[in-house]
């Protein structure tokens, strides 16, 4: 849940970029961005804990994106879902395919 639904704020499509950016954290490193003993903790960790980082391994390109994505505040997000995506279509394919490399190993021929 975004913070702007933990606070009762207006939400729109940049709510909706949050959550994919939760996604795609989880994605990348196999972990909740936000994780607490409960949905109490973890809303507060949601408001306030430090903004997690992705692993290394995870190309500097692809991490900006998910930390964009996961802004606390909505104008800080990509605007749209069409610039969400304009934005991982520009860092894919070459980060992508090093992402799920450093992960699974060799995962696509050679170029």
């Amino acid at each position: 849940m975004s913070p702007e639904q933990l606070l009762g704020l207006p939400i729109d499509v940049r709510t909706d970029v949050y959550s994919v950016g939760v996604m795609l954290f989880e994605m990348a490193s196999g972990e909740r961005p936000f994780a607490g003993e409960d949905v109490l903790s973890t809303a507060v960790a949601v408001l306030s804990a430090p903004m997690p980082e992705l692993p290394r391994r995870v190309p500097r390109r692809v991490r900006a994106v998910v930390q964009k994505s996961l802004s606390r505040a909505p104008d800080d997000r990509y605007a749209s879902a069409g610039a969400l995506r304009d934005a991982l279509a520009a860092v894919r394919p070459r980060a992508w395919r090093d992402l799920f490399d450093s992960i699974f190993g060799r995962t696509h021929d050679s170029e």
